[in-house]
C-alpha cells in the first residue's frame, strides 16, 4: 500500500549551501556542517555529530561574501544518519533573525 505524502510547509525553502557551525546549548558542545535549505522557520543541515530530539542549538552561518557570521537559534526536529559519520538535520528555528535571514537569502 503506498502512501502519499503532501508537504504542508508555511514558508518556501530555499537551497543554498554555506559552512555552519551548531553549537548545542544546553553542553555547549560544537559541531560543523553545512546547510542544505533554508526557509523563514527551518533549515536543514548535514552535521559531522547527530544530536537528540528537542536539542536548542544555535546555529551560526558563515556569510562568505563579508566573512561574518548569521546567529540563529532554534530546536532538533528530526535526524537521521547519511553514513558513518555525517547526520541530516531538520531545525525549527525559534528567534528568527529576520535581517540575517534576508542576508543569507540574498546570497541565493
Amino acid at each position: 500500500m503506498e502512501e502519499n505524502f503532501v508537504e504542508h510547509r508555511q514558508y518556501e525553502r530555499f537551497k543554498i549551501r554555506l559552512e555552519a557551525k551548531l553549537i548545542n546549548l544546553k553542553d555547549k558542545k560544537e559541531s560543523s556542517g553545512y546547510t542544505v535549505d533554508l526557509s523563514a522557520n527551518g533549515i536543514g543541515l548535514v552535521s559531522n555529530q547527530n544530536f537528540p530530539p528537542d536539542t536548542s542549538l544555535e546555529v551560526r552561518l558563515n556569510n562568505p561574501h563579508n566573512q561574518k557570521s548569521i546567529y540563529m537559534r532554534g530546536r532538533l526536529i528530526w535526524s537521521k544518519p547519511l553514513d558513518e559519520s555525517n547526520y541530516r538535520l531538520g531545525i525549527e528555528l525559534e528567534d528568527v533573525d529576520l535581517v540575517g535571514l534576508a542576508q543569507v537569502l540574498e546570497l541565493i
